[in-house]
């Protein structure tokens, strides 16, 4: 009960809050105790995106590695086709 009060909400209302009683004390309440999010760091933005786009890179190529490395298509598609159906078996 007493992490209710650090967030300002009377012990009454701790069940029930209205919608027209949104405020900063009760987005934070409900990000961290029934979403379980917490704040994100200001510092991990840029690695965050920089990882994404490795990702999204190197996502990329796995189905456009067959293409860069074969020359005729047919085979480049079987191969594209063939390691798509082994990573989604996964």
């Amino acid at each position: 009960m007493g992490a209710f009060f650090s967030f300002a909400l009377a012990a009454g209302l701790s069940g029930a809050v209205s919608s027209t009683a949104i405020t900063d004390a009760y987005v934070d309440f409900m990000m961290r105790f029934e979403l379980g999010l917490e704040k994100p760091a200001p510092r991990r933005a840029h690695p965050s995106a920089l990882m994404i786009a490795g990702a999204y890179v190197a996502g990329g190529f796995v189905p456009l590695g067959p293409y860069m490395l074969s020359c005729g298509s047919a085979a480049a598609a079987a191969a594209a086709y063939i390691i798509a159906r082994a990573i989604s078996a996964a």
